[in-house]
């Protein structure tokens, strides 16, 4: 297979640059589908991976990191000090408190070429040729027990395109070696390192299985079929001064340094750096499709049908809740309909049916102008109209219900509405902020909104009614505004004909003074009566009627108010998702566009040189 071009490379830097833009606006943008923390570090790292493989592509010159990753005492700094052969690293089985990483560049690669986290390190120049476009970096001990020397080691791992993993007979697959390794290595190819091979004996490990033999079944088993391990004994090559060293049987540091100066091309740093940036995009392709919130238009459908249920039901439930307290108090919405009745009628009807309620609401005026010790004794009444309204009934009585009642079964209904989005598959933990937030409003205010509506309703209908009862409100309000009146004229015709004869044709008995002055009144008064008694016969107003229209009212809207507050939260929950399901479709889709570019142009393979360093199980 042909090696990556540099034009290529420059070609895929833009891509990477605003893959690296959405990405990042993503993860910064407030999101309604929670992210699990994993893989919500990935894509982070995957951020300033793809930053500074843009960057680094998008140069004239191409450069390898190689960074050099092992434990205490394994012999990393004297290995470089080996390839370097010079003491540029201090080799010590036990470090300093604090260790800088060391950077071994050549000299004609400026520091502002270098990757961020390297500019900081101790860098030693060289001018050997072969190592031109490969940066070596010695890295602190990753199992430090500074936490300094860690960070050190966790800021620099990230900028390595090949990690070199250093091991020694004692210490080659140690836990935290093995987490960084497994952490890694989907992202970067790894070379293995086994030092100290002149110490190395047979037998040292269970079952006659020398170290080596170990690592590769380990590394076998991790995917990484065939390997590529070097087996040195960097102390004596450092020790040697420029003389041949006494090594024995099998050791590889001349393969090592061959792989480095001539195996390492710059047609196969392309390559490793084009397949690294394949490995990137796949693990991002895998970490945006298990974040990708799930299409839930279904669920949300059939949690709504579920809801409606409920709700409807709750509705009943808390109408007869109601209802059963308004019955206590039916007398007095009696009063007030008839009240209400009464005022749309005018003349002497109007004034003799209005008087008690005129009385009563004065009596309520004088009442709350005496002290308090009075009142007490001198509470009006009987008659529970007195100072009477309905906006104060309304809020009283919604008030001792929601005491008893109803503030409980608010609290419960969120409840049961979850329990029934879990039965029709929809994720409660996405629901819950939402209902909960719904659950702390201001349910009693709502309940008395309801309720006073309901029997503005419901007064309405008995008050200014249609049809049929209209017209006979209508022929009673004429016939109370003009018939008490007509008898008026009528008596008062006959009182004075009795005393002045004004109609000598229309004999009349001589009235007392007394029979003078009450017979009108008298007349006019029963004419109102009659017109009282038709309007009780022919248009009644008893709670038990009224009974009925409320309830099916008060039902009605709070019906209306539950489905309102509840039913559409799965569905509106359910349009978020696939809001921010298509903003993560779009960055997939830009991901798999340039993964498809990698593989028209065959980056995305294995060649026969870097085969080794990427393990086999596939990542896409």
């Amino acid at each position: 297979m042909s090696g990556a071009s540099p034009s290529v490379l420059r070609a895929l830097a833009p891509s990477l640059g605003h893959l690296q833009k959405l990405l990042a606006e993503w993860l910064a943008s407030p999101r309604f589908y929670p992210l699990p923390v994993i893989d919500e570090a990935e894509l982070r790292l995957a951020v300033e991976d793809l930053e500074r493989q843009a960057a680094a592509m998008g140069r004239e010159r191409v450069l390898l990191n190689i960074v050099l990753m092992g434990g205490t005492g394994v012999g990393k700094s004297t290995l470089l000090n080996a390839l370097a052969g010079a003491s540029i690293a201090l080799a010590s089985a036990t470090r300093p408190t604090t260790r800088d990483p060391v950077v071994y560049h050549h000299r004609s690669v400026p520091i502002h070429l270098l990757d961020r986290p390297l500019q900081g390190c101790v860098l030693v120049q060289h001018e050997r040729p072969t190592l031109e476009s490969k940066i070596i970096v010695d890295t602190p001990d990753l199992d430090s027990n500074e936490p300094a020397n860690r960070a050190r080691l966790e800021a620099v791992l990230p900028v390595a395109d090949l990690v070199v993993y250093v091991g020694s007979q004692e210490k080659y697959h140690d836990r935290l070696g093995w987490e960084l390794f497994r952490k890694h290595r989907p992202r970067r190819g790894f070379a293995f390192v086994l030092n100290k091979w002149d110490r190395c004996q047979i037998g040292l490990h269970g079952g006659g299985v020398r170290p080596d033999e170990d690592l590769l079944q380990d590394l076998q088993r991790e995917g990484f079929p065939q390997p590529l391990l070097f087996r040195v004994s960097a102390r004596a090559w450092a020790e040697a001064n420029g003389h041949e060293p006494n090594l024995p049987e099998g050791e590889q540091f001349r393969d090592l340094v061959e792989w480095l100066e001539h195996g390492l091309t710059q047609r196969e740093i392309e390559v490793i750096k084009a397949r690294g940036v394949y490995q990137l995009l796949a693990q991002m392709e895998q970490a945006l499709k298990r974040v990708r919130p799930p299409d839930l238009s279904e669920a949300a459908n059939l949690t709504r049908q579920l809801w409606e249920k409920i709700l409807n039901e709750e509705a009943d439930l808390m109408a007869e809740t109601l209802l059963q307290q308004v019955d206590q108090h039916g007398d007095v919405i009696e009063g007030h309909f008839k009240t209400a009745l009464f005022r749309r009628f005018r003349g002497i009807t109007g004034f003799v049916l209005n008087l008690g309620s005129k009385l009563r609401a004065l009596a309520a005026w004088v009442q709350s102008l005496l002290p308090s010790s009075w009142m007490k004794q001198l509470t009006v009444s009987s008659d529970p109209s007195a100072g009477w309204t309905l906006e104060a009934f309304c809020r009283s009585l919604t008030e001792a219900v929601a005491e008893q009642h109803l503030d409980a079964r608010s609290q419960a209904l969120p409840d049961a509405l979850l329990v029934a989005a879990e039965r029709g598959g929809f994720p409660i933990l996405l629901l819950i902020e939402q209902v909960q937030r719904i659950r702390q409003g201001d349910w009693r205010g709502s309940y008395l909104a309801v309720l006073e509506k309901s029997l503005r309703e419901v007064e309405s209908q008995w008050t200014s009614p249609r049809g049929i009862r209209k017209a006979l409100l209508k022929g009673l309000v004429i016939a109370g505004e003009w018939i008490p009146l007509s008898v008026f004229l009528a008596s008062l015709l006959y009182v004075l004909n009795s005393f002045f004869p004004i109609f000598p044709g229309w004999s009349t008995q001589q009235l007392s003074p007394w029979g003078a002055l009450f017979l009108p009144i008298i007349l006019v008064l029963l004419s109102v009566v009659l017109v009282y008694i038709v309007l009780r016969l022919l248009l009644p107003i008893r709670w038990e009627k009224i009974r009925s229209g409320f309830r099916d009212h008060l039902r009605k809207r709070l019906c209306e108010k539950l489905q309102a507050a509840y039913a559409e939260v799965p569905v509106q929950v359910a349009q978020r998702l696939l809001e921010e399901r298509r903003r993560v479709d779009g960055i997939l889709d830009e991901v798999q566009r340039t993964l498809t570019w990698l593989d028209s142009r065959e980056q995305g393979r294995d060649t026969l040189t870097t085969a080794a360093l990427w393990e086999k199980t596939p990542t896409r």
